[in-house]
């Protein structure tokens, strides 16, 4: 800062203010994001004086995107498969770390299934999944 006044030669005066206590903090709220199928973008909030931090995902299909003092965005593409999870982990210098969670929709681990009654107890179970085909007569599975 520079004070003039009239008949005076100007004065610059430099003021150092000493950092205060540093904080890094995320809501218990702000460390759980889930997404439906489609995807799209959601922002964690956070609460810094820190200029630097770092987030890692557990996950490459989980971008990590437009860092600032005030949170970070967290975009997920379409998910075509079953259901899926992503751990980020978040750092700033001489802070504990802190994690947060991604989950994200899928498709359902069974998809149009049938059952139909056969002639002599024998009962067919079909689906389309990850679970397999089987024929039942009386209960017991038919080799």
């Amino acid at each position: 800062m520079t004070l003039k006044a009239h008949g005076f030669e100007p004065i610059t005066l430099t003021i150092d203010q000493e950092a205060g206590e540093l904080f890094f903090t995320i809501a218990d709220d702000q460390k759980i994001k889930t997404f439906d199928q489609g995807g799209g973008t959601q922002t964690v909030e956070i609460r810094t004086n820190i200029d630097t931090y770092e987030v890692i995902s557990s996950e490459t299909w989980c971008g990590i995107s437009d860092k600032t003092t005030s949170g970070f965005k967290i975009t997920l593409g379409a998910n075509d498969g079953f259901r899926r999870s992503a751990s980020l982990t978040v750092t700033a210098p001489g802070m504990p770390s802190v994690n947060v969670e991604v989950s994200q929709s899928g498709n359902p681990l069974l998809s149009n299934t049938t059952f139909t009654t056969g002639l002599n107890n024998s009962t067919t179970i079909g689906t389309e999944g990850n679970v397999r085909t089987q024929q039942l007569d009386a209960g017991r599975p038919v080799r």
